[in-house]
């Protein structure tokens, strides 16, 4: 069995109106709703596992424990840092860390407890490329500037806690992370950066679902 994990209720909302035909069942576990569908003739568990990197990392580890799968693939929306990259685009990770702490204030290195390396050599994944991961959303721009500073080109709240765990239990993990908004393009204060967010939720979450999900299965 394969687990794929799902964090924002907005993209919850949109995978089960994409999979509506399929749910045969909805159930729930601790951290919320799950169903099972066949992808590639394979079962696989699809999970909400909520927002931000301490209900991600729980979440992760009980469904290691009680589910065990074989392997794990997080999907969703993330912010971009890095301007090579446009609205939609979704980027294969194999680096994720976790960006919290005044040391990246200070202009100090990542800690290596706070990396963790993401195996996809046996992928056909071209590139490398960088998640980050915090407790809060991306909004300003400076903090966008920081985290690129460090060669970081998307930021979500989740990706780097469900990787750490998964390292820890020597789990597979792909992660599949579309850019919803950039957050250095806004005041703070401006809603349209959330409003790009919700407007790209679905088209981000659909071309991961589209192109993307079936190569991983």
């Amino acid at each position: 069995m394969i687990g794929i994990l799902v964090a924002a209720n907005k993209e919850w909302a949109f995978i089960k109106e994409y999979y509506k035909d399929d749910i045969k069942e909805l159930k729930t576990y601790v951290f919320g709703e799950y169903f099972e569908k066949a992808i590639n003739g394979k079962a696989v568990l699809i999970f909400k596992c909520g927002a931000r990197k301490s209900n991600a990392s729980a979440s992760t580890q009980y469904i290691i424990d009680h589910f065990n799968p074989e392997k794990l693939i997080l999907i969703g929306t993330a912010a971009g840092v890095n301007n090579r990259y446009s609205l939609t685009d979704v980027l294969i990770p194999n680096t994720a860390i976790q960006s919290d702490g005044d040391f990246i204030e200070k202009g100090q290195p990542f800690r290596d407890r706070n990396i963790t390396r993401i195996d996809l050599s046996k992928y056909s994944v071209e590139g490398n490329y960088t998640i980050a991961s915090r407790d809060k959303p991306l909004i300003y721009k400076e903090d966008c500037e920081l985290l690129g500073k460090y060669s970081v080109d998307i930021c979500d709240m989740e990706a780097a806690a469900v990787a750490n765990i998964c390292h820890l239990n020597n789990k597979e993990l792909i992660i599949l992370k579309g850019i919803s908004d950039f957050p250095g393009n806004y005041d703070p204060t401006d809603e349209r950066q959330y409003q790009e967010f919700v407007e790209n939720v679905p088209r981000v979450m659909a071309r991961i679902l589209n192109d993307y999900v079936s190569e991983f299965i």
